[in-house]
Order: structure tokens, then sequence, then C-alpha cells
């Protein structure tokens, strides 16, 4: 975890964290998943669409584009993929749901 979260892009291979650790990537993905319950990809993946989300929020209102480009996805659709399968809605989707909140009051319980 701590590889994951020291640099980013992360990368999106398993081998480049087995070869860092010292270790085969078959070897690295049976105890991760023996001690998680999730694949190393799946790891790399909420690491990623957490990185995303942030971007997607950020002021400079990055493009999906440019935020594929930022975080060395081959292409945009690929970055895509990865984001609605892990929170189930396209980046753009997500962008609008959150800023849709942003500013409205919660109704009080008075």
């Amino acid at each position: 975890m701590q590889l994951l979260n020291a640099r980013w892009p992360a990368p999106r291979s398993i081998a480049t964290y087995a070869d860092k650790l010292g270790v085969s990537a078959n070897y690295l993905s049976v105890v991760i998943k023996e001690r998680s319950k999730h694949t190393v990809m799946e790891w790399v993946d909420i690491r990623t669409v957490t990185e995303i989300k942030m971007l997607l929020h950020d002021p400079s209102n990055l493009t999906v584009d440019q935020i594929a480009e930022r975080l060395d996805f081959s292409s945009s659709s690929q970055m895509i993929r990865v984001f609605k399968k892990v929170t189930g809605v396209t980046p753009i989707e997500y962008r609008k749901t959150k800023s849709a909140g942003i500013g409205k009051k919660k109704p009080s319980n008075r």
C-alpha cells in the first residue's frame, strides 16, 4: 500500500510493484488477495479513482482527456472504464452529480 500511495501517477502493472518488492507478480497477487480479499489491480483501481475524483473537483476544471493524460492512461476511454467499474458512473456523471450538490442547503429538521 505504501508503494501504491508513494507516487502519482501510480504504475498500473502488477509486475512493477512485484519488482519493487523483490517478489514474483504471482506471489504478490496471491498474498494480497488472501490478506485483503481484493486483487492488486482492484487496489490500484481504487487508488486511481480516488485521484480521478480529486482532479474532477479541482478548480482548474480539467477535462476527462486531460485527467487521463495526467494519470498516464493510454486513452480517456480506458480511464472511463476503470472509473465506471469502481463507481458505477462515468467521470462526467460523477462531476455533474457532485457539482449539483454544491451550494445547496440541506433542509433543517425544525
